[in-house]
């Protein structure tokens, strides 16, 4: 495994416990928008219900209005697809730890939580796993070259690789 791919699984891995909270507020973020989308609306619907008579040039005042929410919504729209790019790649970034994790043995599996999603170093983690420093280390690279063979084989998993 070349150093960079190492990396980059290990970059996941400590990134992992953190997925579901960055989830849950980009989802909140996304609810936001939705709300400043609707309340955008109701204002439309109220400005063309009042019935007064309207003007098509530029120093009209509810034309002028029109364009800043335009822009409004091209902006909501411009950070919604943001949004749900940031959402697809951590979605698959969960599911790819996930499918990884499944291919390990138990010790393997152990190593990669205890290195990377609880952040210990090799010591700590032979005294927890009862064994040798030098042996954990190999456990937790066999693991990341599994980890980095599953990555190349998943149809999913193009942010991995890739980045």
């Amino acid at each position: 495994m070349d150093g960079k791919s190492r990396a980059r699984i290990e970059s996941i891995l400590y990134e992992y416990p953190f997925i579901p909270g960055k989830i849950k507020k980009l989802n909140t973020e996304k609810d936001e928008l939705i709300k400043s989308l609707i309340t955008v609306n109701d204002g439309l619907k109220a400005a063309a219900a009042n019935g007064m008579p309207r003007g098509s040039d530029t120093s009209d005042p509810t034309y002028k209005a029109i364009i800043e929410i335009e822009r409004f919504v091209d902006e909501i729209a411009r950070r919604a697809k943001e949004i749900t790019e940031r959402l697809r790649v951590l979605n698959n970034k969960r599911r790819w730890v996930q499918n990884a994790m499944d291919e390990l043995t138990t010790p393997e599996q152990r190593a990669i939580e205890l290195f990377y999603y609880e952040n210990l170093k090799r010591y700590s983690v032979a005294k927890q796993m009862n064994y040798h420093p030098n042996h954990v280390c190999r456990i937790r690279d066999d693991a990341l070259e599994k980890m980095l063979q599953n990555a190349t084989e998943c149809l999913f998993c193009y942010d991995i690789v890739s980045m």
